[in-house]
């Protein structure tokens, strides 16, 4: 439905005064005769303001949906309701509780008013402190730099005048230290002097203990040496002994197997000959070696003698005893180990001599030789 004047003339407006004025918001919003319904049942009627004001609100509506904005097409079922008194109170407590919140909401903005009034004076009266205590330490640092300034100058004629009391002390301690050194060398050289001559007294007294040692070593060498050769002797003598009985008994042999010989014949005498000159061949030669075992076993106790002195006698006079006991010890062990190998030569001569004439018996006629 538009609400668009007609364009013609209503047949009751025939007559109206062209020139009459026309308010403009009477005509949109209010009854007036150039507005008509143009088409409907109604067409030809005027249109009310009411009417004006809901096809206002209509389209309103439409544009803003159209728009975007959450707006209802359509109207709410309670437009033609009125406020009953409960409904009526319930709002005026609202109304009333909106306006105490603004009074709390102004209040509140008037006392962050006031702090924010307070805070800019601080922050202002904390840039002029900011400013003095800016002037200050420039101040500050301009006295330092002149106490500096003053300490150094001190400091270095402080320190000069400790470097000249140094070198002061450092010559008088050089000269006390040099006197001191002096006299230290003096008492040192003296010491010294006195350490050689007692060195040279010690020195004295061990050459005259060692020559005592030696003499004393060297007898008891000459003593060992003697005993040594007289034990060697008796050895050589107790061997010899045996020796001559060995070549005794083996020449007794011989001269038995000579006349064995002469009695058997001449071939059976070549051959006892020849067993007699073995036998005594044999006999000679086990008393050469007993003779010669003899000789190096004394000399083997000789030398063991003569490192044993060289070792502990002459290192320490107190072994002495021990080593007289010792040569004794060694000396009998030695003669005793000799005298038993000749015996055993001995004894093994004689078995051998016993089995070759119980050998020859059993070749001989009277034996049952074929």
């Amino acid at each position: 439905m538009s609400l668009k004047p007609e364009t013609g003339k209503a047949p009751s407006e025939e007559g109206a005064d062209p020139d009459k004025l026309r308010c403009r918001p009477g005509i949109a919003y209010n009854t007036d005769e150039s507005v008509r319904y143009i088409s409907g049942p109604k067409k030809g009627k005027q249109i009310s303001g009411n009417q004006k004001f809901i096809d206002a609100q209509r389209g309103l509506r439409e544009h803003m949906y159209a728009l975007g904005y959450p707006v209802e097409l359509d109207v709410s079922e309670r437009h033609n309701e009125s406020l009953n008194l409960d409904r009526y109170v319930e709002q005026q407590d609202r109304e009333r509780d909106l306006a105490n919140r603004e009074d709390e909401v102004e209040r509140k903005h008037s006392s962050v008013q006031r702090d924010v009034d307070a805070a800019a004076k601080d922050r202002k009266q904390a840039a002029e402190e900011l400013e003095r205590a800016q002037q200050a330490r420039e101040e500050a640092q301009r006295v330092q730099e002149n106490a500096e300034q003053q300490a150094r100058e001190v400091a270095e004629r402080v320190l000069k005048e400790a470097r000249e009391k140094a070198e002061q002390d450092a010559e008088k301690i050089r000269d006390d230290a040099q006197k001191d050194a002096e006299q230290e060398l003096g008492l040192a050289e003296a010491r010294a002097e006195e350490l050689l001559d007692r060195a040279k007294e010690v020195e004295s007294a061990a050459e005259a203990k060692l020559k005592r040692v030696e003499q004393e070593a060297e007898q008891l060498r000459s003593e060992a040496r003697e005993k040594a050769e007289q034990e060697a002797e008796q050895i050589r003598s107790d061997a010899r002994k045996e020796a001559e009985q060995t070549l005794g008994l083996a020449e007794a042999q011989a001269d038995e197997l000579l006349d064995l010989a002469e009695e058997f014949g001449s071939e059976e005498h070549d051959e006892a000959t020849r067993d007699a000159a073995v036998t005594r061949e044999e006999a000679e030669q086990e008393a050469k070696i007993i003779i010669e075992e003899a000789t190096q076993s004394l000399q083997e106790i000789s030398h063991v003698d003569q490192d044993f002195l060289r070792v502990e006698i002459d290192s320490n006079p107190e072994m002495k005893q021990r080593y007289r006991e010792i040569v004794i010890d060694r000396t009998q062990e030695e003669s005793a180990a000799v005298l038993r190998r000749a015996l055993e030569r001995i004894a093994k001569r004689r078995q051998q001599e016993q089995q070759r004439d119980h050998d020859g018996d059993k070749e001989s006629p009277d034996g049952g030789k074929p």
